[in-house]
């Protein structure tokens, strides 16, 4: 790979770079070349590259980079490559892209009103910009804004409209003439008298993750009217020719969702528009362009069309390979051809899947009949929700919301051993923190979004980082802590005098419900709600924990008082006796009581024992009570293994994933049909579940420096799996028959074992290695 991952900030001594004409103030393309002669290859060449707003790097024609990584104008991006394994004894050209969005940002993009290309080099190459560089605008690209299905372009802004009459062909090799390209010019500086602690307009710094994934892939079949057709884009690609004055479409399938970039080789057929029209499903456009009636129940159904945003192109009858600057989200794509005077012929129509590279080996296997498609569907559910952040759905918004997050977070802990993008996403989440000590509800985003509580999720967040990494990354858990300390504060000073939190503009959204206007609570809007007060004792547990273990015991002392004090106030004010469950706030007995309550009240601790077990009687089996949709239902999950009810998570909670499998879905939805997102990451919440609680492999200490394995073998007859861990892979083995539980583990040799067994009495293994139980069950209490 030819990017380098490094802690190092050069001093600059390259200057930003762009064409004499800067251009308007929406999207701009500018094309960078620089030619290197050299007598032979160097052992190394490292540059240092950036741009306003992104860019794509090639060498001598072959794409080794994208970037700038997203990040904001205080903490904003640079990538360093060695360049040297790609050059040539001779004639070399480094190529790059930029393009500016000015206007039309994407709203998960921050970038500066000034665009430009940075690279900088080794002094005896004189590579730094501006220099040596030249640069064309072409004017071939322009933004396609049009609202073509639901409010992706409210999020996304643009696609793509490309006038190939405009493009210079093959500009990234070699052998391209840039004779008549102008000079490359100074725009805006790197640094502004740093010396005396003026900041620039984007203070640098290097890429902390890896590039994403590229792989080559085709699709699996094409659909002609509504039936599966021979596919001219299989593994033995064959071109798909129309004559002069003949028009023609076809729907491409790539067997299930994905995201990629999309990759169309064309020839002919001067004058004609190719339109690629990209959806997670086929079905019918409600009159007004609405979502609601696009998809059908049964996804993989033929009938129907394609409706979703689009690219275009403008053919000027030359060749050309297109591909668009910025990754698609599709399961069905749409190649449509208009008629024109000329033949055309598109040659190949192929895709580069594009993810995080975070590699999921963790296994599960289990009684369930259901299981392979529930764990098959939330890896690719989670695979397709990370790029350079989290995101909440990778086709409408790209966004990343911590409420989201944290669950995507738990599952490349425990699925993936994987703690990179978590930990630069929790420091995204601290560098937001506002002056009233609030952090934002998703970042980066060009438009703040403030959701008060989804704050007090990112406090968990810190402490679920600190329970995977520990000691190894104290200093910078705790130089998280001032803005937990914030966030705690923000929700002090805004307690009611009976206790409660009370209320907080501008958005309070919790989930979906009847009478829940914009997903808010009632009680919430009145300030006196159990749920949002319970998730304050929550955050305030998590924030002493913190404290007391990663920074000052001290610290932790200033709030263990007011825990307690919430714990009790909830317990005494809200619990109704009649009901034997907990009101929506103090005295609310109007309100429709909901799952979302009850199963706070238990994790945060101001249920008691009794009262839990007085709430399970009711929590899964009432319909009366708001259910908790899929997202909130992770929540569900810890109360029901808390309370020791988890047998309703394979029947009561399981249930809307079932659905979903029944109807074909290969990703998981954002919430039950009718749905926007047919891909939203935290509903793949479950295969957490599948290795934390039904294996029980979780740490037992800060760092995994102890194992806990605490199984929940409750509504299932076997399990099996294993995870990896940052001591080694866990596996675990368990069965359960004639009364018996058998129970096998494999372990991390030297490294403590908490082993806590149904039916039986906690034990430690101080030296892991091997470990085997037959245990009889329901011989104890």
């Amino acid at each position: 790979m030819p990017l380098l991952l490094t802690s190092e900030t050069p001093r600059w001594s390259a200057s930003w770079a762009w064409s004499r004409e800067r251009g308007d103030h929406g999207l701009t393309t500018r094309l960078f070349r620089r030619s290197l002669d050299l007598d032979q290859v160097p052992d190394s060449l490292i540059v240092h590259l950036s741009a306003d707003s992104r860019y794509c790097l090639w060498i001598n024609g072959e794409l080794i980079g994208r970037g700038p990584l997203k990040g904001t104008l205080e903490h904003y991006h640079f990538e360093t490559y060695e360049l040297a394994p790609h050059l040539k004894a001779g004639h070399n050209v480094v190529a790059v892209e930029v393009r500016w969005f000015g206007t039309n940002t994407p709203t998960s993009e921050i970038h500066s009103p000034v665009p430009g290309l940075l690279v900088q080099g080794p002094g005896d190459f004189d590579l730094d910009t501006p220099g040596r560089w030249r640069v064309s605008a072409p004017e071939a690209v322009r933004p396609d804004t049009t609202a073509y299905i639901g409010n992706a372009h409210q999020f996304l802004d643009h696609t793509e409209f490309v006038d190939t009459a405009r493009l210079p062909v093959d500009w990234t090799g070699s052998s391209f003439d840039d004779h008549d390209w102008e000079e490359a010019g100074w725009i805006d500086p790197t640094e502004i008298t740093p010396d005396c602690g003026v900041s620039p307009r984007r203070e640098l710094h290097p890429r902390d993750i890896p590039l994403l994934v590229e792989e080559p892939r085709r699709f699996m079949r094409a659909i002609r009217d509504h039936r599966e057709t021979t596919l001219p884009f299989g593994e033995s690609p064959r071109p798909w020719t129309l004559a002069a004055g003949e028009a023609g479409h076809l729907i491409l399938d790539a067997g299930a969702e994905t995201t990629g970039y999309p990759r169309l080789q064309v020839n002919g057929g001067a004058g004609r528009e190719v339109r690629i029209t990209y959806t997670e499903a086929l079905g019918w456009m409600e009159p007004d362009g609405g979502y609601r009636g696009l998809r059908k129940a049964v996804r993989d159904d033929l009938s129907g069309d394609v409706f979703g945003y689009r690219d275009t192109l403008l053919l000027d009858g030359r060749p050309h390979v297109y591909e668009p600057f910025h990754w698609r989200t599709f399961w069905f794509v749409k190649i449509e051809v208009t008629a024109g005077p000329s033949e055309v012929t598109v040659d190949d129509f192929t895709y580069r899947f594009t993810t995080f590279p975070q590699h999921f080996s963790a296994h599960f296997e289990s009684s369930d009949p259901d299981c392979a498609r529930l764990w098959e569907n939330s890896i690719r559910t989670l695979q397709l929700c990370a790029h350079e952040t989290y995101e909440d759905c990778p086709y409408y918004e790209q966004l990343n919301y911590i409420a989201d997050t944290r669950l995507q977070i738990l599952a490349s802990y425990h699925l993936a051993n994987d703690s990179r993008l978590a930990r630069r996403t929790i420091r995204l989440y601290r560098d937001s923190v506002r002056p009233d000590g609030l952090v934002g509800s998703r970042v980066p985003s060009v438009n703040r979004q403030i959701l008060p509580y989804f704050a007090l999720i990112w406090i968990l967040t810190v402490e679920d980082y600190w329970r995977q990494v520990g000691e190894k990354d104290k200093v910078f858990v705790r130089s998280c802590l001032h803005a937990v300390d914030g966030v705690l504060w923000f929700f002090r000073e805004r307690m009611g005098a009976n206790g409660y939190v009370g209320r907080i503009p501008p958005w309070s959204m919790v989930d979906r419900a009847p009478g829940w206007t914009g997903g808010m609570p009632p009680a919430i809007a009145a300030g006196e709600s159990t749920y949002l007060t319970c998730l304050y004792a929550m955050a305030l547990e998590a924030g002493t924990n913190l404290y007391r273990e990663a920074g000052e015991p001290t610290d932790a002392d200033r709030w263990i008082g007011r825990l307690e004090s919430i714990r009790q106030t909830v317990r005494e004010t809200a619990w109704s006796e009649s009901e034997g469950l907990f009101l929506e706030g103090p005295g609310r007995t109007r309100d429709t009581l909901s799952q979302h309550s009850q199963c706070l009240a238990i994790l945060s601790g101001a249920a008691t024992g009794d009262q839990s077990r007085r709430i399970l009687k009711r929590l899964t089996s009432d319909p009366g009570l708001h259910p908790m949709h899929l997202m909130q239902s992770f929540y569900l999950g810890r109360a029901l293994e808390k309370a020791g009810g988890y047998t309703a998570f394979h029947g009561h909670v399981l249930e809307r994933w079932r659905v979903m499998i029944g109807n074909h879905l290969s990703t998981w939805q954002e919430y039950p049909d009718p749905t926007r997102s047919d891909c939203h990451a935290w509903s793949s919440w479950i295969a957490i579940d599948f290795i934390t609680t039904i294996l029980g492999i979780r740490p037992g200490a800060p760092g995994w420096t102890r194992i806990r394995i605490a199984p929940v073998v409750d509504g299932l007859a076997h399990a099996a799996g294993s995870a990896p861990t940052p001591v080694g892979t866990v596996s675990v083995n368990w069965r359960k028959a004639d009364g018996q539980l058998l129970f096998e583990a494999e372990t991390p040799v030297g490294v403590p074992v908490e082993l806590v067994l149904p039916d039986a009495e906690p034990e430690t293994i101080r030296s892991g290695g091997r470990i085997r139980r037959d245990l009889l069950l329901g011989v104890r209490g």
